[in-house]
């Protein structure tokens, strides 16, 4: 029985452990306060290849990112016609401009991580079509630039990019917990029947 019990608190240690490694990750991955640029590529909606507005020179590099708070706001400037993104409800929406200049336009959007893509669609008035594509951030180019930010990232379009570091950590925060709980709980039975069996 003892035996038993050893190896149940040896289990919850490593579940302890592993955990801990867990959220220690995702906690270092947090960027802090102030202004970055990083690149993107515009890639085919479903293929993984570089899409016409990426390959005709239409998307701006580097894009400029502003942290918050742990808001991060993209700024990606963009040629040729207004275009949408597709939001958290999964709509098609216009995106939120803070410059323009001739058939250039900056847009503003609020990402929850750098990992998921920004579905972007525009129309293509040269050949009469609407099109969709994905801006894929670079995180290796990912680049400080200054401490501050500026005023307009308080506020800014939110682009469906879902799978965040924060859903994950929060997820297995809760596996652990509840892992810990039955492994305790365990232990407790097993003690409980071994005092009624020296009885």
């Amino acid at each position: 029985m003892k035996s038993n019990v050893k190896k149940l608190l040896a289990s919850l240690l490593t579940v302890i452990f592993v955990f801990s490694a867990f959220v220690g990750t995702g906690a270092a991955s947090v960027l802090e306060d102030g202004t970055y640029e990083i690149s993107y590529d515009g890639l085919h909606i479903t293929e993984d290849k570089l899409s016409a507005a990426d390959t005709m020179g239409s998307l701006i590099k580097p894009a400029k990112l502003e942290v918050n708070n742990g808001n991060i706001v993209a700024f990606i400037t963009i040629s040729g016609s207004p275009v949408k993104y597709e939001n958290n409800a999964g709509n098609m929406v216009p995106a939120e401009i803070t410059k323009e200049n001739g058939d250039q336009r900056t847009y503003k959007f609020k990402l929850a991580n750098l990992d998921a893509p920004i579905i972007i669609g525009t129309h293509v008035a040269a050949v009469g079509i609407d099109v969709e594509y994905r801006i894929v951030f670079k995180k290796d180019t990912l680049k400080k630039i200054s401490d501050d930010v500026s005023s307009s990232s308080s506020s800014a379009a939110t682009a469906s990019n879902p799978q965040t570091s924060d859903t994950i950590f929060s997820t297995l925060s809760s596996l652990g917990l509840v892992m810990s709980l039955l492994l305790v709980a365990t232990v407790v039975v097993n003690k409980r029947k071994a005092v009624r069996n020296e009885g």
